[in-house]
């Protein structure tokens, strides 16, 4: 569209001119839930299955200050609710 930061035009505008209804959340959103969809349907002994259903034994380091990291399942699981659907749900589709 040829058109800069200069011009001021908001991004939901060009989205529209341009006939694009997701932005990129929406779509990031989406992949990252098919993904587990995929990892979800995976035979039980297949490393991406194993990392999604096991839990990281020991402490945080002590040297570490501020909130801890966001797990990718916890991604998963504001993607489900921004959605409306609980992780079980989102399991069983």
């Amino acid at each position: 569209m040829d058109v800069t930061r200069r011009d001021h035009i908001k991004n939901v505008d060009i989205r529209a001119s341009l006939d694009i209804s997701e932005d990129i959340v929406g779509r990031i959103q989406a992949r990252r839930l098919r993904y587990f969809g995929h990892v979800v349907r995976m035979d039980q002994h297949r490393l991406p299955n194993i990392a999604l259903r096991d839990r990281v034994e020991g402490n945080r380091p002590k040297g570490l200050k501020g909130r801890p990291r966001k797990r990718w399942l916890d991604n998963v699981t504001d993607d489900c609710y921004h959605r409306g659907w609980s992780i079980a749900e989102a399991t069983h589709l």
